[in-house]
């Protein structure tokens, strides 16, 4: 069953329970696939439907934060409701072992050092996990690698 079948199934089901923020999410998410196979002129393959998820995903934990911020625990609380409904979609990440593992054989093949490595270092990295991994967190395990400090996984 692709993403957009699958989520037609769920939406059916939380409108009976009555789970307003899964609806939500659901439908914000079903819009997000039609107008991304209206912009491509065919229907979306599945990574493609994989990438548009990570994007609604990404916009949900940048409201979190934003909200958070602001002090908003309402809607922080409506965003973590949407985030978690989402995350049925979500590809599968990677481990922060696996992240840093990755990480460290970047950097041993490239030879970077210091804060003018890093950049070459997440640009290898970006190639060879996009998708499998949050990009922000991979950017964070490089900053802890390369200044020598343990990494929290």
């Amino acid at each position: 069953m692709d993403v957009q079948q699958q989520c037609m199934a769920d939406l059916k089901q939380a409108m009976r329970a009555g789970d307003y923020d899964r609806r939500d999410a659901i439908r914000m998410l079903l819009a997000a696939l039609k107008n991304e196979e209206i912009a491509r002129r065919r229907p979306l393959k599945e990574s493609e439907a994989a990438a548009v998820v990570g994007r609604i995903a990404k916009r949900h934990r940048e409201s979190i934060d934003h909200f958070r911020n602001a002090g908003r625990d309402d809607l922080v609380a409506r965003e973590e409701a949407q985030l978690a409904a989402l995350a049925a979609y979500l590809p599968h990440l990677m481990s922060e072992a696996d992240v840093e593992a990755e990480v460290r054989a970047v950097i041993a093949d490239t030879g970077a050092a210091g804060p003018r490595g890093q950049g070459q270092v997440m640009a290898a990295l970006a190639q060879r996990l996009r998708g499998r991994a949050d990009l922000k967190d991979v950017n964070d395990v490089v900053r802890r690698v390369m200044a020598g400090q343990p990494t929290s996984g």
